[in-house]
């Protein structure tokens, strides 16, 4: 039987430039002065290695929806009529059908319902807005050349009126995930996406370049107010991909990064009236992904930049680069992920979220057939949190569906052996892994886990509990990997108040651990109580 094997559009690109020779160096060229390359420095992650009994109880499986978001892109989920209810706005295609787009609603019983399917096909769902500020939500899609924008007729309603239409290409361009801020600070959010226009001395051809446009309700239509090409003359692939807003450098003005597969790294800053400028400029071995987010806690914002390579080992590399400010404008890396190996897909999705509730963002990554969380362990410092094997995976998204403050994860696959070829499975952290407050405990009256003093700690510290009722009781530390580090109490007690000391040790009681955060979990009543403190070691 003959094999056919496909090449994707952007794999064939390499193989013409030539830049799998270039892929083969894994160290970008401005790491080699810094010396970060030291093993504190790297996390990382051999999925054929991984033991998934660690990981696998973190998360159950809930229900699934016959949607998915898109390869490459996010599943959006909210409640935009206003009603209680979550619902999903996702691509839905089966073996006789073409695809559309519908929305999706979880009922009281925890069952998806189907609400609406779009008349035409709009593509995929990648934003919610209300970008005139009429207390209307928009959602933003994008199908073919154009942005598709649907509004809601009332604020009880499902956003289905059509609002207008967006020309983002000329022709065509290679379409990136989009985004909305507000760069200028006045209160309405600007469109920051990659699209094209027509040659300046052939209309046959593309100019194709980074955009930022703005809402003008005289023309109820999106007008563009800058736009440059990241590199200059670039075309296809060798253009900017996918961009992240923030203020990385603490200055008060709104920033994006955007790089290219290629590996070039731009920062661009707002300057006024419409004005932007390139900052910042930094060359990695390949790029094209980007998110950003404070994962490691130290009060500063880290952008995420990544792309995959082939090792020495043969094996495609999923290297993501970790960069802080170190003044205004000035970006170095400070960590790098390696994970492998990763297969030859290159519609990969970053992603900076709180996932447990506890107010600090972890790193999601989903890549051909796996998904990490990775959540950071002090400052500078990260640990892999969760790994997940997933066949066919076409991309995830984190949503709170009981609006617990916890969020569900939404995997989204496509089923090519199915009669419904598109399908996303929801899956609920485990109670135990929860912040405190975020879900529903009966006995929570009955047993009290109290927050921990001093936290952060250096030294010992004192975990305090409270027992209403004789009880069998289990005290454990883990770490965010979820391996237990010491098992402090497992005994049965009367009822009362409980101090435990514990100096940072694990279960020798001779070896200290190190810094890092760490997390006390109190289960009792045979397992049906359980609550969990985060705790952070400093030494």
């Amino acid at each position: 039987m003959l094999t056919k094997f496909f090449i994707s559009p952007f794999f064939s690109h390499i193989l013409r430039k030539g830049l799998l020779l270039l892929f083969l160096n894994f160290i970008p060229h401005t790491f080699y002065s810094r010396q970060l390359f030291h093993s504190s420095y790297v996390l990382s992650i051999d999925i054929n290695s991984i033991d998934t009994n660690v990981y696998s109880w973190k998360y159950h499986y809930i229900n699934s929806v016959p949607v998915a978001g898109g390869q490459g892109y996010i599943l959006q989920g909210g409640d935009l009529n206003r009603n209680g209810k979550i619902e999903v706005y996702g691509y839905y295609q089966t073996q006789t059908q073409l695809p559309t787009t519908r929305i999706y609603e979880l009922d009281e019983q925890g069952i998806w319902n189907f609400k609406y399917t779009y008349p035409l096909d709009i593509g995929v769902v990648e934003h919610f807005d209300d970008i005139d500020h009429n207390g209307l939500s928009e959602i933003y899609s994008h199908y073919g050349d154009s942005l598709y924008v649907f509004e809601q007729s009332a604020p009880n309603n499902f956003p289905v009126m059509p609002k207008f239409r967006y020309q983002k290409f000329y022709l065509s361009a290679i379409e990136g995930r989009s985004e909305f801020d507000d760069f200028d600070k006045d209160g309405v959010n600007e469109f920051l996406y990659r699209g094209s226009e027509p040659g300046l001395t052939n209309q046959r051809t593309t100019i194709q370049k980074t955009y930022i446009a703005k809402y003008d309700n005289v023309i109820n239509n999106f007008r563009v107010v800058w736009g440059k090409q990241f590199p200059s003359g670039c075309t296809g692939f060798d253009c900017a991909y996918n961009m992240s807003i923030g203020d990385f450098d603490r200055d008060s003005l709104l920033e994006f990064v955007t790089s290219t597969f290629a590996g070039n790294v731009y920062m661009i800053e707002y300057v006024n009236d419409d004005s932007f400028q390139v900052v910042w400029f930094d060359s990695l071995s390949a790029a094209g992904w980007v998110t950003s987010g404070d994962v490691d806690e130290n009060g500063t914002t880290e952008f995420f930049v990544g792309g995959k390579i082939i090792g020495n080992d043969g094996y495609f590399h999923l290297q993501i680069f970790a960069y802080e400010h170190y003044g205004n404008n000035i970006y170095q890396p400070f960590f790098m992920f390696d994970i492998f190996p990763v297969g030859s897909n290159f519609d990969d999705v970053y992603q900076t979220v709180d996932i447990d509730g506890d107010g600090q963002k972890e790193l999601l990554l989903a890549f051909r057939n796996g998904i990490v969380i990775i959540k950071g362990n002090g400052e500078h410092n990260y640990k892999l949190f969760y790994y997940k094997y997933v066949p066919s995976l076409n991309g995830i998204a984190a949503i709170d569906v009981n609006t617990d403050g916890v969020k569900e994860l939404f995997v989204s696959r496509f089923l090519s052996q199915q009669q419904i070829l598109t399908q996303t499975d929801v899956y609920r952290l485990d109670s135990s892994l929860m912040s405190v407050g975020n879900f529903d405990n009966s006995s929570v009256t009955d047993f009290i886990l109290y927050p921990t003093y001093p936290n952060p700690f250096n030294g010992s510290m004192t975990i305090k509990y409270t027992l209403q009722n004789r009880n069998d009781v289990r005290l454990t530390i883990f770490d965010v990997s979820g391996k237990q580090v010491v098992l402090l109490v497992d005994t049965s007690q009367e009822p009362g108040t409980y101090n435990v000391l514990w100096n940072g040790t694990n279960n020798s009681d001779t070896e200290y651990i190190a810094s890092g955060i760490y997390f006390c979990r109190l289960t009792a009543n045979n397992g049906k109580f359980s609550d969990v403190k985060k705790l952070m070691l400093l030494k």
